[in-house]
């Protein structure tokens, strides 16, 4: 055999010993690794782990709002329908709003009234309305120097009036009426009414003389006071006519005093009366004429004044604040119009519009969705035991039902803090949007979410089915030196793909067990 074996060429030596390395490392396998203990072995080694969060969720739409009108209305136009796309701002639909707009047009007719007497205000007053109300003052001037004179022509009659009635109808029925020693002539069974009458008559003729007096010094500055008096003289002789009515009145026919004559005294008497108040009545007519003619007077003088001398500081603020007052007015009849048109809040799609011309819609209430195209993100709702390692701000990875095979980049960007309890759990409402925009897909579809919680780069790990958990810990089965030893290690986090990242008790390249069981 041996004689054989260097008989052999060069080349075959070598097939010939590399063929028995190979059937002397199979029997090592065969009889020393696997047939003895029947044990896997797996080398500690350094991996990079990722531990994620596996949920359901959503496709929606970013921006998601129900249309519906701000006041009850008819519809009387639609510009968008179900399916179609509108721009930012672009009318969707209108509500009929003839009333509306009349009382909007009323508004901007009041504010610009309002703003035309402002600015007239605060330009001040023209030369030909100065020059009016000059021509007024005049005017009211000489109106009060007529009714003045007026006046003064009345009072000088009333004193005529009055002087005549006495004297010419009165003074008959008495002896010495002028004097300090007047008798009445007829017969008066009342002694009282008798003594009264002829002391009266002489006060009437004392109230003369100083009348006469107070017409002789008679101008502008005591006409008032004139007259005041001279109205108490009327007043006091129309009391003493009644008096001498009452006397003639009582008279009766006898031998001395025929019918005819107490007729006559009755007609004297009454028209005596009537002459004191005529005068009366015309003093009070001429008298208020001139207190009418001076504060007219008054009026054009101060309004003269007004307009030479410009708009007050407060005359131009009352002026600024009707404006702001009709202004705001006209805002909100302006804003009432605006609530007959439902606009598109953003740009997007109509999802569904269900108003119909001519149809009565309340306000608020829903007609259409609109919805968002650019932007789309994924809602989930995620149990309260893993929604506590997922943070704002963290990768995700996405594949959506409708596209099988295919694997989407998110990232979470809210974690909505109340709860909403779903089969008697807890969960919260987390959303994520995509990395990168996706034309293709749809609001509503299924997407199938794995969230990594944690990430760790060149961490020892070990396979999961490695570890032996126990009460007390987690525990692994080490090959030392040909010997199994158990061996207590301190774990991390765990990774989607069945590794376990060693924080202690293993050092790198160390063998454990996977088939220990």
């Amino acid at each position: 055999m041996k004689a054989y074996f260097f008989r052999l060429s060069k080349t075959k030596k070598w097939l010939l010993a590399g063929g028995f390395f190979i059937v002397v490392l199979a029997a090592y396998f065969l009889f020393f690794r696997g047939k003895g203990d029947g044990y896997d072995l797996a080398t500690v080694v350094r991996q990079d782990l990722t531990e994620d969060v596996a949920i359901t969720g959503n496709v929606k739409a970013d921006e998601r709002v129900i249309l519906s009108f701000e006041r009850t209305g008819r519809v009387s136009a639609i510009y968008a329908e179900a399916g179609d796309r509108v721009v930012s701002g672009q009318i969707i639909a209108v509500l009929g709003a003839a009333n509306e707009m009349l009382a909007l047009k009323q508004a901007e007719a009041n504010l610009a009234v309002e703003e035309a007497a402002l600015a007239e205000l605060k330009r001040g007053s023209r030369l030909e309305d100065v020059s009016i109300a000059r021509t007024k003052v005049l005017n009211a001037e000489k109106s009060l120097a007529d009714a003045r004179q007026s006046l003064r022509d009345y009072l000088n009659d009333s004193y005529t009036k009055s002087s005549n009635a006495i004297g010419v109808y009165i003074d008959q029925f008495f002896s010495n009426p002028k004097t300090g020693n007047v008798q009445l002539n007829i017969i008066v069974s009342d002694t009282q009414l008798k003594s009264f009458l002829e002391i009266n008559r002489q006060l009437v003729e004392n109230k003369f003389t100083v009348w006469q007096n107070l017409l002789a010094d008679l101008n502008d500055g005591n006409l008032l006071i004139a007259v005041s008096q001279a109205e108490n003289y009327l007043a006091a002789i129309r009391d003493f006519l009644e008096k001498i009515a009452l006397v003639v009145n009582a008279l009766s026919p006898t031998s001395s005093l025929t019918a005819s004559t107490i007729t006559t005294y009755r007609s004297d008497v009454s028209t005596a009366r009537t002459a004191i108040n005529t005068a009366i009545t015309n003093l009070t007519v001429a008298k208020q004429d001139v207190r009418e003619a001076e504060s007219n007077l008054m009026l054009q003088q101060s309004q003269l004044a007004l307009m030479l001398a410009g708009a007050t500081l407060e005359a131009l603020a009352a002026g600024e604040a009707k404006v702001l007052a009709a202004q705001t007015a006209a805002a909100i009849k302006k804003h009432a119009v605006s609530q007959s048109y439902l606009y598109a809040p953003f740009a997007g799609l109509v999802a569904k519009q269900d108003a119909k011309v001519g149809q009565m819609v309340a306000a608020s209430e829903a007609i259409g969705v609109l919805i968002s195209e650019d932007t789309l993100i994924i809602e989930a709702n995620v149990p309260e035991a893993d929604v506590g390692r997922i943070v704002v701000g963290g990768k995700a990875e996405v594949d959506l039902d409708a596209f099988p095979g295919e694997k989407f980049e998110a990232s979470t960007i809210k974690i909505d803090p109340g709860e909403v309890v779903i089969e008697g759990v807890p969960t919260y409402k987390v959303t994520f949007n995509f990395q990168t925009p996706i034309d293709f897909a749809k609001s509503g579809m299924t997407a199938n979410i794995s969230v990594i919680v944690a990430e760790k780069i060149g961490v020892l790990a070990v396979p999961t089915r490695a570890i032996d958990f126990r009460t007390d810990g987690a525990f692994v089965k080490v090959l030392v030196d040909g010997q199994i030893i158990d061996r207590k290690i301190i774990i991390g986090i765990r990774s989607s793909d069945g590794l376990v990242e060693i924080l202690g008790g293993l050092t790198e390249g160390e063998q454990i067990l996977l088939n220990w069981r």
